[in-house]
């Protein structure tokens, strides 16, 4: 499975719009075009993600598309590749695969936030 950086590409930009409301989708546009975020497509997943050196975490702010779970061992590949251990993975639903070490770190009524050590 190969992971491609589609950032410049609007037609994945666009599929975020069903992973965020309106004014985050907006927000995160931004920062994709001012190049604060990435946007990664994954065998159909497209991933929308940011770096925080000063945490040490790889970010995923959201996703959209099927596939997560088959696509954790290229995550963590991506992760690794930028020097990063450690992922937050931001969703709405508080649910991540089973087969990874994610802890929920975080949550609310709107968003969960989980933390995997990646091994």
């Amino acid at each position: 499975m190969a992971v491609l950086n589609v950032s410049t590409e609007k037609k994945y930009i666009r599929r975020l719009k069903n992973a965020f409301g309106l004014l985050d989708y907006i927000a995160i546009k931004k920062e994709i075009r001012s190049g604060d975020m990435q946007v990664f497509l994954i065998n159909g997943l497209v991933i929308a993600t940011r770096e925080e050196p000063q945490n040490k975490h790889f970010v995923i702010v959201g996703a959209q598309g099927a596939g997560l779970k088959r696509a954790i061992p290229q995550i963590y590949m991506l992760a690794k590749s930028k020097g990063f251990n450690t992922i937050r993975f931001h969703n709405d639903n508080g649910k991540f695969p089973k087969m990874t070490n994610a802890k929920l770190i975080r949550s609310n009524k709107k968003e969960y936030v989980f933390e995997v050590t990646i091994p």
